[in-house]
Order: C-alpha cells, then structure tokens, then sequence
C-alpha cells in the first residue's frame, strides 16, 4: 500500500499567528505517497505554511524531522531554524519547504515519519502543528509470476519501478521461498501454491508491495 500520506487538519482559529506543518517529500518522489528505494540517498523536505498575516512581521520557528522503524526505534532526526540562512524567517501566508538533513534507508518496509515544531512561541493554533504517517521503503525489487501472468501488467510494474530508478528481477513464484529481504510484486493467479510461496516469502523478511491477481481481482 504506498497511499501511505494523511494531510493534517488545517484550521485557522486565529487572525494573529497561525502556522501548519502540511507534508513531508523525499526528493526522489514525486509525490508523498511514493515509496522511495533502499540505499538511494534522499533529502527531506518538510512542507509548511504561514495562514495568518504576523501582523505584517516576519515570524520563525523550528521544524522538527524524526523517523523510526517498525519497531519504533528512531533512526533519522533533524531540525532546523528557520530564522538561519537560506529562510530568514517566514512571510504572512507564506509557504516554504525546509528542506533536512539526507538519510539513506538500509532496508525495506513501513517506516513512520513524524514532523512537528519544536519551538513556535507565537502559534496560536496547535490542531496542525504535526504530522504523522507511514513510509514505504522498497527493498530488491522482485516481480515474482504466477500461473496466467498477464504481460501488460508486468510491463506496468516495471515501468514503475524504472520511474523510481529501480529495476526488478524476475523470478517465478515457485522459487519466491528461496528469497529473502525483496520487495515482491505478484502478477498472475493467486492459487494455494502462489500463497504458501509469498507467506514463505514473508517469513523470510521480504514485503509483499502489490499482488496483481487475475483470478480474483478484488483480493
């Protein structure tokens, strides 16, 4: 599932100061729901706005960037001021990304990504001040095919794949167990032997990104 991004709630109760922490993007995506890939460097840009007038003065505050794993264990953490080089600060109704220190993922998943002021003394609106979501991070791309796998759809897959600088091996399904540590695209029927083949998979720490399954589309 890579609509893995929730805009926060945006609320100005206040005429005064009011500032919103809006996303998160990598600079390998395109957009904040598409999962970025192991061991390719990416900086992080965090999205904020100002939706007040400041009183016609120039405001600042720290943006905080932290992410953990499935575990909850934090392995990324950055902040910045914006008051410093190359932001000065933010305008009435201004919008700005910030963008972070670069983090390499070393292996694939979900991993949740937070980002919140740590210093806005005059935010006078908390309700969109943070944010919260969960981040896919390919491993090995496999496209792993099973009976009747349809052609078109592999070709998709790897379109996408090549979009985000990947490119996936092709392996059939009967040999799925063997691997270990892949991100899997399933294409074909999803039959016993399909499954018992990706629940191996799983077992062995690979993710299952997407399965194409023509006998039963909906599954």
């Amino acid at each position: 599932n890579m609509a893995n991004h929730a805009l926060p709630m945006c609320v100005n109760l206040t005429s005064l100061n009011d500032f919103s922490v809006n996303y998160v993007r990598f600079s390998s995506q395109t957009s904040p729901t598409e999962a970025i890939a192991v061991g390719q460097p990416v900086t992080p840009s965090v999205n904020c706005s100002s939706l007040s007038p400041q009183g016609g003065l120039t405001k600042d505050f720290n943006i905080y960037l932290a992410i953990y794993d499935a575990g909850n264990n934090l392995l990324y953490s950055d902040m910045v001021n914006i008051a410093n080089a190359p932001y000065f600060g933010i305008q009435p109704y201004q919008t700005m990304g910030i963008n972070m220190t670069s983090w390499t993922p070393t292996s694939g998943g979900l991993y949740t990504v937070k980002a919140y002021f740590t210093r806005n003394p005059d935010d006078q609106n908390e309700l969109n001040d943070y944010i919260e979501y969960q981040l896919f991070v390919a491993a090995s791309p496999i496209i792993a095919l099973g009976n009747n796998a349809d052609q078109n759809q592999i070709n998709d897959i790897r379109d996408e794949l090549s979009a985000s600088g990947m490119t996936a091996e092709i392996v059939s399904v009967s040999d799925l167990a063997a691997t270990s540590g892949n991100t899997v695209y399933f294409v074909g029927d999803m039959d016993d032997a399909a499954r018992t083949q990706l629940e191996a998979a799983l077992a062995n720490g690979s993710d299952i990104a997407f399965v194409y399954d023509k006998s039963d589309i909906g599954s």
